[in-house]
């Protein structure tokens, strides 16, 4: 080996230096690229200040009425609609009220809003994303149809951007859709998410939802969700449905939005149902069920709720000794009465201090 080297040294010689030319070269190359990169990038950056600066006055001299939309449009070239959606967003995310509708307006003399229709035919996924999600900052109607094709695209991302964008704009044809694909979904984020938006629709959304939580077969997280609109808003319309929702599901959550939204609508034929669930095994669907009996305030219901005065389990105790004090004299002189027979200081301290509020 040792000959072999020594007979063929001026060839690995001439490897090495070639090795180390090649290495050199490459360093030289990429730190030239390096180099003009950061030129190249400084360039941008000081050209997109002048833009962004150009636009920040204009923009202001617009909402001001001092220039129109046609003397904005000179200032914004096709080219650079990527870093004037940027700029624009900033603007559409803080401003409210009619200072925000001139600026959608603004958008759609500059055919910003096509420009972003033709972003949901591309293939990358952010570009998709982004585009719906500009569109709902713009309150775009005329893309709801296309957000609504989005819904079924091949990436979860975009679906669920385009599902938000649909309860943004609270567009009820697709709600259907978006509920039967959110009930996949898990976790509390999910859950918050889609009460919030529900929410926001008010009062407009509660026949469809009552359409789909009647003829759809939906996850119980989902049917909760449903069931709590129905109790914020105090829609009766729906209660045999929710009884019977109530009765085929084994997720204590969703019993117990069940009596919770029941309950809101104080109807004094749901005594008995609500009794009936006092004898539950679940702690908390015991304590749903003495409030939702506390809520409708029938003196009659009195003598079950006076039984768990006493209880053992403390929540149990205190929501039953509130409910009766919302029995007016029934459920209080029951109370005065229980006060000497309890056998835990903790609950007649708890009777004692809900009596003389």
């Amino acid at each position: 080996m040792i000959n072999w080297i020594l007979n063929h040294r001026s060839d690995i010689l001439l490897f090495i230096v070639f090795s180390i030319g090649l290495q050199l070269t490459l360093i030289i190359t990429l730190m030239g690229y390096a180099i003009l990169n950061r030129i190249l990038q400084s360039r941008l950056r000081k050209r997109l200040e002048k833009k962004h600066n150009t636009w920040y006055k204009a923009l202001f001299l617009f909402l001001e009425d001092e220039i129109n939309a046609s003397d904005y449009q000179n200032l914004v070239l096709k080219k650079d609609y990527v870093y004037f959606g940027d700029f624009i967003k900033e603007f559409l995310l803080d401003i409210k009220g009619d200072e925000k509708s001139k600026i959608r307006d603004l958008l759609v003399e500059l055919n910003f809003d096509n420009y972003l229709l033709k972003k949901l035919n591309r293939r990358t996924t952010w570009e998709r994303v982004y585009a719906i999600y500009f569109l709902g900052l713009m309150d775009c109607h005329k893309s709801i149809s296309n957000i609504r094709d989005a819904l079924h695209d091949k990436s979860e991302l975009v679906r669920l951007t385009a599902a938000t964008n649909l309860m943004q704009v609270k567009d009820l044809e697709s709600l259907e859709t978006i509920l039967i694909q959110m009930q996949t979904k898990t976790g509390k984020e999910y859950q918050n998410l889609l009460t919030v938006h529900l929410l926001e629709y008010g009062t407009s959304i509660l026949k469809e939802l009552e359409r789909i939580f009647r003829s759809i077969e939906l996850s119980d997280w989902i049917r909760s969700i449903c069931v709590q609109i129905f109790g914020y808003y105090v829609y009766t319309d729906v209660q045999d449905k929710v009884i019977e929702v109530y009765t085929a599901t084994e997720d204590p959550e969703l019993k117990i939005s069940c009596i919770s939204a029941l309950a809101t609508n104080e109807d004094p034929t749901l005594i008995d149902f609500f009794e009936q669930q006092l004898d539950h095994n679940n702690q908390s669907i015991v304590i749903a069920s003495v409030k939702a009996l506390g809520q409708l305030g029938i003196a009659t219901s009195a003598r079950r709720l006076i039984e768990f005065v006493d209880s053992d389990d403390f929540w149990v105790a205190k929501n039953s000794i509130e409910a009766l004090t919302q029995l007016g004299e029934s459920g209080l002189k029951l109370l005065d009465e229980a006060a000497a027979s309890c056998n835990k200081q903790m609950n007649r301290d708890l009777i004692t201090e809900f009596t003389k509020q």
